[in-house]
C-alpha cells in the first residue's frame, strides 16, 4: 500500500514539472522574441544614424560652400537639399534641429524620428537618432602662371586646340575663385615679349633707339649663373631689337581679369623655335614679389607653373641670345637647372608635353614636374584638353579645405 502512494505522488511530481517547463519554456519564447524585435530595431537605429550622420555631413557641406549667411537662407537650403538627398522616404521624418555659421565653418544638427517596426511589442513605438557635423570651406589664395609654347610647331590645329584647352581651364578656376585667384600668361618661343610699356624699368637694358632698330619687347638672357635667377639683383636684362629677333604676344602679368588672361591666350601665334629656359625664367619671375614683375603676394598664397610644350628644345642660350642650334643637352640642362630652382622656391610645377616623340624630352619634362601626377603626356587633341582640365580641377581641390 505504501509502495502504491508512493508511485502516485512521483508520477504528480512529473505531471508538475512538465508543467512548470511548459511556463518556462513560454517565458524563454517571449523574451528571446523581445530580443529580436529589438535587436532589430536597433540594427534599424543604427542605419538611421549612419545616414543621418551622411546627410549633416552633405547638408553642412553645402552651407559652408555657399555664401549663405541668414538663418531663413540657410534653413531653406537645407530643407531643399534634405529633400533632394531622400526623396519620398517612408517613415522618416528628417528635422532640422539647428544650423550655426562661424566664418567659413557651418555646423548642422539634424534628428530622425522613424516608426519602430518591431519593438512595439515592448510598447515602444519610435526610434530618435540624432547627428551634428561641421564643415569648413575656403579657398586659399593661388597665382597661377600658364607658359605655354607659341612657336612654330605650334600652327595650325594645335594652336587652336591649346587656345580651346586653356581657355576652358580659365573659365573653370574662375567659376569656383572667389577673387582669390590671380593668373599670368607667359607665351614663348625662343624669346619672349616682356612688352614696351616696360621701357625705362631699371631691371631692363634698354639702349636708345639706333640706326633704325626698333625695341618691340623682345628681351634675351643675362650671362651665367644669372640666366637661371628670378630676381635682377642689379643684373640688367638685356633688350633684343627687330633687326635681331622677333619675338610673339607680350607677357600678361598677374591679373584676377581672367577676361584680359583669355585674351592673351586667344592672340597667341605660333612663330619661332623652341627653348623653353625662356619661358620658365619669366614664368617663374611673373610669381615673384621682387621685380620684374614686383606684385605683393597675399599670406599663404600658393604659386604655380604650368608648362606646356610640343617639342624638343631647337635653341640653346649663345651669349645674351638664344640663336645656338644643336646644343640640345646644353638647353636641357639649362631647363633642369631652372625647374630645380622654381620648384626649390615652393613653387608647384606641372607640365604638359602635347605629341612629344622625343623619348628624352619627355623624361626632362617629367622631371621638370614637381611629382609624377603632375605630368601629363598628352599624344592628341584629347589628351590635351583633358590635361588642362585635369589640373584646373586639382588646383580647385588644393584651394579648398573641408
Amino acid at each position: 500500500m505504501k509502495l502504491f502512494k508512493a508511485a502516485r505522488r512521483i508520477k504528480s511530481l512529473k505531471r508538475d514539472e512538465r508543467g512548470n517547463i511548459s511556463v518556462l519554456t513560454a517565458i524563454v519564447a517571449a523574451v528571446l522574441v523581445a530580443a529580436l524585435a529589438v535587436s532589430i530595431d536597433i540594427s534599424s537605429g543604427v542605419n538611421n544614424k549612419s545616414r543621418l550622420s551622411d546627410a549633416s555631413d552633405a547638408v553642412s557641406l553645402m552651407l559652408a560652400k555657399s555664401e549663405l549667411t541668414s538663418q531663413a537662407d540657410m534653413q531653406r537650403a537645407a530643407r531643399t537639399y534634405l529633400d533632394s538627398l531622400y526623396p519620398g522616404a517612408q517613415g522618416a521624418r528628417l528635422e532640422i534641429l539647428s544650423i550655426t555659421r562661424d566664418g567659413d565653418a557651418v555646423t548642422v544638427k539634424l534628428s530622425d524620428v522613424s516608426d519602430a517596426e518591431f519593438s512595439a511589442v515592448l510598447d515602444r513605438n519610435t526610434i530618435q537618432t540624432s547627428a551634428a557635423s561641421t564643415a569648413v570651406f575656403s579657398r586659399r589664395s593661388m597665382d597661377i602662371a600658364l607658359v605655354l609654347d607659341s612657336t612654330g610647331s605650334m600652327s595650325g590645329s594645335k594652336m587652336a586646340t591649346l587656345k580651346t584647352a586653356a581657355t576652358d581651364m580659365v573659365d573653370t578656376i574662375d567659376s569656383n575663385s572667389r577673387a582669390n585667384v590671380r593668373m599670368s600668361v607667359v607665351p614663348f618661343s625662343n624669346y619672349v615679349n616682356v612688352g614696351t610699356s616696360q621701357r625705362g624699368e631699371s631691371w631692363l637694358d634698354v639702349q636708345p633707339n639706333a640706326e633704325g632698330r626698333t625695341w618691340r619687347g623682345c628681351v634675351g638672357s643675362r650671362l651665367a649663373p644669372h640666366n637661371t635667377r628670378a630676381a635682377h639683383n642689379g643684373r640688367r636684362i638685356p633688350a633684343l631689337y627687330d633687326n635681331q629677333v622677333n619675338c610673339g604676344v607680350e607677357v600678361r602679368p598677374l591679373t584676377t581679369n581672367f577676361n584680359a588672361v583669355k585674351s592673351t591666350i586667344n592672340n597667341l601665334n605660333a612663330s619661332g623655335w623652341t627653348y623653353m629656359p625662356s619661358g620658365l625664367a619669366w614664368g617663374w619671375r611673373t610669381l615673384e614679389e621682387s621685380a620684374p614683375f614686383a606684385q605683393t603676394a597675399p599670406n599663404g598664397v600658393e604659386k604655380v607653373l604650368v608648362l606646356m610644350t610640343d617639342g624638343e628644345n631647337t635653341r640653346a642660350k649663345n651669349g645674351i641670345m638664344h640663336n645656338q642650334a644643336g646644343q640640345n643637352n646644353k638647353a636641357d640642362q639649362t631647363t633642369r637647372d631652372l625647374c630645380n630652382a622654381i620648384k626649390g622656391q615652393n613653387i608647384t610645377v606641372y607640365t604638359i608635353a602635347y605629341d612629344v616623340d622625343s623619348v628624352s624630352t619627355r623624361q626632362l619634362l617629367q622631371g621638370c614636374a614637381s611629382e609624377m601626377s603632375n605630368y601629363y603626356d598628352a599624344r592628341n587633341a584629347a589628351d590635351l584638353n583633358q590635361a588642362f582640365s585635369d589640373i584646373a580641377n586639382a588646383l580647385n581641390q588644393i584651394r579648398i579645405s573641408a
